[in-house]
């Protein structure tokens, strides 16, 4: 049995946790016991302990000298064939340097496609990311990414050895995103909207990359019976306030947070992603195994392409986005789990593919 620990699982719902418990849920406990590291207070918590698996706590990253003994000391105390990390950018390498002094394996995880956070942030992590480089690597075993273009964005490939990179698509438990009229009905029910209203919907974390700006403007252009649902966390009174000053209170539903995605799907028309990018988006993947038609922004990557009815359009124009919404069909694609299934993106096939990794880098240096 393998013994895995994992990095990067955040506070709330957002894509990395998604990928990361749907992995935790569905890899064979009889082939790998994992322990999670928390540095924040997870909604997954008592999940990932119901699952069985344990929980290390650490200190933020933003507290580096308390974290980086608490780190040393943690695996002093403790060992592991595997440290799987998710990250974004090369900036913490603390992990990377005392797990692989304890003898781990270091698999790093890719899930995005561009740098996060205001310009000065993004400025400051490049500068790190360009500094850590050659030492990101001397650590690093094995290299995944969640998509073709994150892959060119996070790893060098001049410092990859062969075999050493590989894209894993993400995926998810097909069968728990079928389309269901029992859970339209109370989906459309929590939206409070009637039969003839047209539900276009954002999910995911209201931060800048999502440009859910671009999305209130689109609703602001479209007849009254369109509303567009946004369920996320993050700066929800900033969104409000946005929503306010645009004046259309009375075409947008913002429910927050939310962990019944699954339910929710069901009762909206259109999935609309004007993403500045994105790795290879989960709610993209949820929503067509629903059979929904998807509009996505041109910056993400067609990888995430499931349906024959996905489009893909510039965030150039919203002129283009209110005249594709406008003529689209929106009645759900039928078999829409078998064509995903098909097509690669079902977790069991992930799992396999996981622990595929897990025993080619374990084997690596035996």
């Amino acid at each position: 049995m393998k013994k895995i620990l994992v990095c990067g699982l955040g506070a709330g719902f957002g894509g990395v946790s998604n990928v990361i418990m749907t992995v935790l849920r569905n890899t064979d406990k009889s082939e790998v016991q994992f322990t999670v590291a928390e540095t924040y207070d997870s909604v997954y918590h008592n999940e990932i302990l119901e699952l069985g698996f344990e929980i290390v706590k650490l200190p933020v990253f933003k507290k580096y000298f308390k974290y980086k003994k608490a780190v040393k000391k943690f695996f002093k105390n403790n060992s592991f064939d595997v440290v799987w990390i998710n990250n974004t950018a090369k900036v913490d390498l603390i992990i990377m340097k005392y797990a692989s002094r304890s003898g781990a394996k270091i698999i790093t995880h890719s899930h995005g496609s561009i740098q996060e956070g205001s310009k000065l942030k993004r400025v400051v992590f490049e500068v790190l990311n360009k500094l850590h480089e050659k030492r990101f690597y001397s650590y690093l075993d094995f290299g995944i990414a969640c998509s073709q273009s994150s892959a060119n964005y996070f790893y060098n490939k001049k410092y990859m050895k062969d075999g050493t990179l590989k894209v894993l698509s993400n995926a998810i438990n097909c069968d728990r995103y079928a389309f269901s009229e029992e859970f339209r009905r109370s989906a459309r029910s929590i939206f409070g909207v009637d039969d003839n209203t047209i539900v276009l919907a954002c999910i995911g974390r209201i931060c800048a990359v999502k440009n859910l700006g671009f999305a209130l403007n689109i609703i602001k252009k479209l007849p009254e019976n369109y509303k567009l649902l946004i369920v996320g966390g993050g700066d929800i009174e900033q969104l409000k306030l946005e929503i306010s000053e645009k004046q259309i209170e009375d075409k947008v539903i913002v429910l927050g947070e939310r962990s019944d995605i699954d339910v929710l799907l069901n009762g909206i028309d259109m999935l609309l992603l004007p993403s500045i990018s994105e790795g290879l988006p989960m709610v993209v993947l949820e929503a067509q195994t629903n059979g929904i038609k998807c509009i996505i922004s041109d910056n993400v990557s067609t990888e995430c392409a499931v349906l024959d009815n996905i489009e893909f359009i510039s965030i150039d124009s919203e002129d283009k986005w209110v005249n594709c919404i406008l003529n689209a069909d929106h009645k759900r694609v039928e078999n829409a789990v078998a064509i995903t299934k098909e097509k690669g993106f079902d977790i069991k096939e992930y799992s396999l593919k996981f622990m595929e990794i897990i025993n080619l880098c374990t084997r690596q240096g035996d």
